[in-house]
């Protein structure tokens, strides 16, 4: 067999093989893309691509409560009420606000270094913020934190999240969970510290 045709043949072979790995990355890598009739498909994981319509029916239903727990729940009233007596004025509580509604990554950073610190506060969020009744000018961020926080990642993440929020000039209140009257008087003291600037100990919770 001439050179030519021997580099020809050695040639296709690589590339079928490379075809194959490819096609196996992408069905295992969950990534959608687009089918021949401009329907999204996704590759499952272990199975096959199905095709997905966008003009059918869509598989949501609407969630029974937009907190997560009964305990954040019945906190809002006791939240509401303290920050209420301990500020004077009126107030609103916004629930589950993501980070990057509260503050933002400092102008003049080269692009790729901020969207690195961008990175950093997106998809991350507090369970309440409390904002002046009618500006919705944003006072100061509460987090509610149960036993999950006493994990070494949620530490982690708790940590970075207050000292951006600080960082900013976002004061944040930490409460543990607990029975209502108790939590009720600790966050009317605490919120007292953090408007009038006396803030605790990073970390300390009421």
């Amino acid at each position: 067999m001439p050179s030519s045709w021997l580099g020809l043949v050695v040639l296709l072979g690589l590339g079928a093989v490379a075809l194959a790995i490819l096609s196996e990355v992408t069905r295992k890598s969950g990534k959608r893309r687009r089918g021949a009739k401009g329907e999204d498909v996704w590759s499952e994981r272990n199975a096959g691509p199905r095709a997905v319509d966008l003009n059918g029916p869509l598989p949501y239903r609407k969630r029974e409560w937009i907190l997560d727990s009964g305990s954040e729940a019945s906190f809002y009233g006791v939240l509401e009420k303290a920050c209420a007596e301990a500020l004077g004025r009126p107030i609103r509580v916004m629930v589950q606000v993501p980070v990057s509604r509260l503050i933002e990554v400092e102008k003049g950073l080269p692009r790729g270094e901020s969207q690195v610190w961008r990175n950093k506060i997106d998809r991350k969020s507090v369970d309440y913020v409390v904002c002046e009744a009618g500006s919705l000018r944003p006072l100061f961020a509460v987090e509610l934190d149960g036993s999950s926080h006493d994990r070494a990642d949620r530490k982690e993440r708790d940590g970075f999240v207050e000292r951006a929020l600080e960082g900013a000039g976002v004061g944040l209140v930490r409460v543990e969970r607990g029975g209502k009257a108790a939590t009720a008087e600790k966050v009317v003291e605490r919120v007292r510290e953090v408007v009038g600037g006396n803030r605790p100990v990073r970390g300390q919770k009421c």
